[in-house]
């Protein structure tokens, strides 16, 4: 349960972890052979469709991350404009000192999703091609073609993890912004009522202070 929390609170440090655990499988897929022997009881042909499959998957998970990107900056410049308006609305200190705060809080949510997503622009390993695999492919390899397929699919798992944690980031960077809003027209709803509220609680304090 607790990873689960943290995992939505920081999901942009959940994936580093993720990612780094999963190419280290792409790296040494030799130490993970049990993983995709099973894949060997499938011919080359199978195997070579469903490796020629995840290159497409990938491909898309890509082109994915791009539109996500685009719509990632129209997010940041909709905050901005927002963050500016809010100042500007707001009269008391202590009311922009917290709206501040919760926008940048956004913000930031926002700039880590777009540093996860960009991401997709590194060139991750792509295997199941060239001609090594040509060559393995006519000599009916399918100890090669399931390691090949293996780690495709171990490197197509990294792209859905980073996508995964890029959404997670900006989802809760709009739910900020949209507790924000909603503090926001408290605020300016019932300006009065707060400010008596602070006074109150001021002049507590300063009762205490004196008592002591």
């Amino acid at each position: 349960m607790t990873a689960i929390i943290v995992e939505n609170l920081f999901p942009f440090l959940a994936f580093f972890f993720k990612k780094n655990k999963v190419m280290l499988k792409v790296n040494n897929p030799e130490e993970h052979k049990s993983k995709y022997e099973k894949y060997e009881s499938l011919d080359a042909k199978c195997l070579t469709e469903r490796i020629s499959e995840e290159h497409d998957r990938g491909i898309k998970i890509d082109d994915k991350t791009s539109r996500f990107v685009l719509g990632l900056s129209i997010s940041l410049a909709v905050i901005g404009a927002a963050s500016g308006s809010f100042a500007m609305l707001l009269s008391d200190t202590y009311h922009i000192n917290v709206i501040a705060i919760l926008c940048g809080l956004s913000s930031l949510y926002m700039l880590c999703a777009g540093m996860t997503a960009l991401g997709a622009l590194k060139t991750l390993p792509t295997f199941g091609y060239g001609t090594n695999h040509e060559i393995a492919l006519k000599k009916g390899e399918s100890s090669y073609l399931a390691m090949a397929l293996f780690c495709q699919e171990n490197v197509n798992t990294v792209r859905h993890l980073r996508n995964e944690a890029a959404y997670q980031s900006l989802r809760n960077g709009f739910l900020i912004l949209l507790v924000t809003l909603a503090i926001f027209t408290i605020f300016v709803a019932t300006p009065d009522a707060i400010s008596d509220s602070l006074d109150d609680e001021k002049n507590t304090s300063s009762k205490t202070v004196l008592t002591s």
